[in-house]
């Protein structure tokens, strides 16, 4: 039956249903993922293009600010932009002037930003939520006391980490091809989106100067010689950070500082001292509670590779002003300063501690961070590769969850991620112990442990609703004197045994330079099938990643390339040992699976 057919009251309410705004916004959002279907659809009718047209402006991912009818519709479409990400260079005051509704704003590589244009940044977005600055040239702690004006700020990333990619490098989507610009307008599908590149005079011209007058205009440059800072707090610098966060205590809720340097500041220096009239004891609590900084709302804190000059100076204060943060990533920082972090502050003040990152750290008291999975019942994933992380506080994760269920109240969460690879100090009894006691865990990481073998697998596992598996690099069990045990002959058959066991893993990195991986030895188990309902179903459906370290004497060969073909269905990237793979392999996979992207391991351990 066709809209004809029905009779006018019938066809006339269809049409007016399929008019109503809130129908029509909720259609584009399903359609988000296919720009064809959203400008099908915008063509439709008036109605229906001003809806779509929305949506197909709503998030602008690397636009071509190079083109010149990009540059001529903005400032007609740009009150319609919320999501904004750009990187280089760009004409900043035509971008902040034509999209005012901005509530996210990624910049990475940016090498037009001065304080001037920071603060016109803040006056024309003022309901920005989210402000990411990677690797922004010129960027100093100082436009802190400008971005604390944004009152709607949630979210704030000030990273001066090395970014993933290049400015004439962009990124790529998962499908492995570059990024290309949306289709603006009705018309755009179906026209080339390369524009041609300007040369330098052009790009001087449009984008505000020469590279060489830029760099005049940056006077709030982080580098800074240390060498004459002392112990004795001389030379801070004005406060930014802390008068920052004082602003938005209430509000922001996501802080990054990662590769940044907060050398020479003291947070919270106004609210050190007391009034030196206090002789009363009440009158002196009541001017410390006046004096004290309020307790921030953040629950997200990267500090991962931050120059510090004391954490005494820097992080303890705020910590101790976080008692909602949930997520601590402290990683990268091994350098002296951190080896003297007070630990029991995290127990004592961060009781909603969910998630650590301790990566690379050398200094981790261990006994304070017992008391951290102990008093932080939310306490669910813990990251330490790389760090002097020890048994004990792994069988203290063990404990608690033994604790809880013999309880019947298992007020503390479930825990469900822990990273310990290249630790040293773990040892396979501890690990043994979380893989039988530890039903929960969605993700578990020990590769090249040096006291973990592979007979790690031939002890009981009851965490068998693992998503990611990474065990690359653990040897066969050996004897005393050297000598491969009877047992570790057949442990490539029980490794694989085990993992075919897996059946929700979406990424599995596993291997040694002694394993064999072969169908004989067992590696054809990962091809099972269960029998669900009638219907035969590959065990490992959802794996997307695989990454395989072998024998280099033993190489994959037509079979076990058979196997990678049929048995994961979903499976996107395949990382693989040097020497494990031939030229001829390769080929053959690109050939039966175009969608598997192939990756050589570069790296010699």
């Amino acid at each position: 039956m066709t809209s004809t057919d029905l009779p006018p009251s019938s066809s006339s309410s269809a049409v007016a249903v399929l008019l109503l705004p809130e129908l029509l916004e909720n259609i584009s959002w399903f359609l988000q993922d296919s720009r064809a279907d959203i400008v099908r659809s915008a063509r439709v009718c008036k109605e229906w293009s001003a809806v779509f047209i929305a949506q197909l402006w709503h998030t602008l991912d690397m636009p071509p600010v190079h083109r010149d009818d990009f540059i001529s519709r903005l400032p007609h479409y740009g009150h319609l932009v919320r999501s904004l990400r750009l990187i280089g260079r760009f004409d900043q005051e035509l971008m902040f002037t034509s999209c005012p509704q901005l509530t996210l704003l990624d910049l990475t590589l940016t090498r037009c930003l001065t304080v001037d244009v920071v603060q016109q940044m803040v006056q024309c977005l003022p309901r920005l939520r989210t402000l990411r600055l990677n690797c922004c040239y010129g960027q100093g702690i100082s436009w802190l006391s400008i971005l604390r004006q944004l009152e709607c700020l949630q979210e704030l990333a000030f990273i001066n980490d090395t970014p993933e990619y290049f400015y004439d490098d962009p990124p790529a989507n998962p499908d492995g091809q570059t990024l290309l610009p949306v289709p603006y307008t009705l018309d755009d599908l179906e026209q080339d989106q390369n524009g041609s590149d300007l040369n330098d005079d052009t790009v001087d011209e449009r984008f505000g100067g020469s590279e060489g007058d830029a760099e005049l205009e940056f006077e709030f440059m982080l580098t800074q010689d240390t060498s004459d800072i002392d112990e004795d707090e001389k030379n801070l610098r004005p406060d930014y950070l802390g008068t920052f966060l004082v602003a938005r205590a209430p509000t922001l809720l996501k802080l990054s500082f990662e590769g940044s340097d907060l050398v020479g500041f003291k947070l919270f220096e106004a609210f050190d001292h007391l009034p030196n009239d206090s002789a009363d004891t009440e009158a002196t609590l009541s001017a410390l509670d006046r004096e004290r900084p309020p307790l921030l709302a953040l629950k997200y804190l990267n500090l991962a590779k931050t120059s510090v000059l004391q954490t005494r100076y820097v992080i303890e204060p705020l910590l101790r002003q976080c008692p909602n943060l949930e997520v601590l990533d402290i990683s990268g920082n091994f350098e002296a300063p951190w080896d003297r972090l007070q630990w029991s502050i995290l127990p004592q003040y961060c009781l909603n501690l969910r998630s650590l990152n301790l990566s690379q750290l050398s200094s981790i008291d261990n006994d304070q961070l017992i008391q951290v999975v102990q008093a932080c019942l939310g306490f669910c994933s813990l990251i330490a590769s790389q760090s002097n992380i020890q048994s004990k506080t792994l069988n203290a994760i063990v404990d608690r969850h033994i604790g809880g269920q013999q309880q019947q109240q298992q007020r503390a969460a479930s825990f469900v991620e822990l990273d310990v690879s290249w630790c040293p100090d773990v040892s396979q009894e501890a690990i043994e112990r979380v893989l039988l006691h530890v039903p929960t865990l969605k993700s578990i990481k020990i590769s090249w442990c040096q006291q973990v073998e592979l007979s790690v697998f031939q002890a009981r596992w009851s965490c068998l609703g693992l998503q990611e598996l990474e065990v690359e690099g653990l040897d066969k069990p050996r004897s005393d004197d050297g000598e491969v045990t009877p047992c570790g002959r057949l442990v490539e058959w029980t490794m694989f045994e085990r993992v075919s066991q897996l059946r929700l893993l979406e990424r599995l990195v596993i291997g040694s330079n002694e394993v064999v991986i072969s169908i004989a030895e067992g590696f054809g188990q990962l091809e099972l099938e269960d029998d669900v309902e009638g219907d035969r179903v590959k065990r490992l459906q959802y794996l997307r990643h695989l990454g395989l370290v072998g024998n280099v004497d033993h190489p994959l060969a037509r079979p076990e390339m058979e196997v990678l073909a049929r048995a994961f269905p979903r499976l996107r990237h395949l990382h693989f040992g040097i020497g494990l793979l031939s030229q001829e392999m390769q080929s053959w996979l690109v050939d039966k699976r175009p969608d598997i992207l192939q990756e050589e391991q570069r790296i010699y351990y």
